[in-house]
C-alpha cells in the first residue's frame, strides 16, 4: 500500500509491519544489491499490525494502525542506520480506527500531530480529533510523544476511501481547517490554544481541504 522516502531511505507498507531500505545512489541500480529490511509491529489478535499510508515530516515517518483499544500511532526517526518505531496508544472507541495523520510545526518550533477517529458512515461511534504533542521536552526526539487534547467534532461520512475528515493548515501556522463531510461544515481550530475558532456551514459533503496563503496574502 503506502510508500514514502526521507533521509535516503524508502519505506513501504506490506501486509505485515513495515519494510524499508537505503535508497541506492546513481542512475543504474542492481536490485541484488538492495537489502530490504522488515520491521514487525507485532500482532493484534491473530493478525499482524499493518498500515496503509505514511506521513513524512523532516526526518520522521509517521503512520497509524489498529482500531479501538489497539489503535496507535507510530513514529520512526529515519536518520539512524537501524530503524525502530515508537508506539503511541490512542485508545479509541471500539468501533473507531485512526485516520488522517497530519503534522504541523507550531510557531514555537515544536511539532503538533492530529489524528481523526474514523468509522464507516453506517456505524454509530464518536467523531473525535486527537491532538498529539510530538516533542514535549523539545529534544527533537519523539519518544515522549503524548495525546494532549481530544476534541468532539462534526461527523464524517466515510465510505471506503472517501468521505473522511480532512485537515489543512494556513501558511502562518496559526490555524488548522478541517472538513466534517457528514455535517456539511468546515471548522477552524487555533494551533496555539487548540480551541475551535470558527465554524462554517457549507452544505453538501465537504472532503479534501487545501489551504493556500496566510494573513499577509490570499485566503482560500
Amino acid at each position: 500500500h503506502g510508500a514514502t522516502t526521507t533521509r535516503d531511505k524508502v519505506f513501504f507498507a506490506p501486509a505485515d509491519g513495515i519494510c524499508w531500505f537505503v535508497a541506492p545512489a546513481g542512475p543504474e541500480v542492481d536490485p541484488s544489491t538492495i537489502q530490504v529490511k522488515h520491521l514487525s509491529l507485532g500482532k493484534e489478535g491473530e493478525k499482524p499490525r499493518r498500515t496503509g499510508s505514511f506521513t513524512t515530516f523532516q526526518n520522521y515517518v509517521g503512520f497509524t494502525t489498529g482500531e479501538g483499544s489497539g489503535a496507535a500511532a507510530y513514529f520512526m526517526d529515519a536518520t539512524p542506520n537501524e530503524i525502530s518505531a515508537t508506539r503511541l496508544d490512542l485508545k479509541m472507541h471500539p468501533a473507531n480506527h485512526p485516520s488522517g495523520l497530519e503534522i504541523v510545526l507550531r510557531r514555537t518550533g515544536l511539532p503538533l500531530g492530529f489524528v481523526f477517529h474514523s468509522h464507516p458512515a453506517d456505524v454509530e461511534a464518536p467523531d473525535r480529533l486527537s491532538l498529539i504533542d510530538l516533542d514535549p521536552n523539545a529534544d527533537e526526539q519523539w519518544g515522549d510523544a503524548k495525546v494532549v487534547q481530544e476534541l468532539t467534532i462534526g461527523k464524517a461520512k466515510a465510505e471506503g476511501h472517501g468521505g473522511h475528515h480532512s485537515l489543512g493548515f494556513d501558511a502562518d501556522r496559526r490555524r488548522g481547517i478541517f472538513s466534517c463531510p457528514g455535517a456539511g461544515t468546515l471548522n477552524v481550530i487555533s494551533i496555539d490554544n487548540w480551541k475551535e475558532a470558527a465554524a462554517f456551514t457549507v452544505g453538501g459533503i465537504p472532503t479534501k481541504v487545501v489551504v493556500v496563503g496566510g494573513r499577509g496574502g490570499g485566503h482560500h
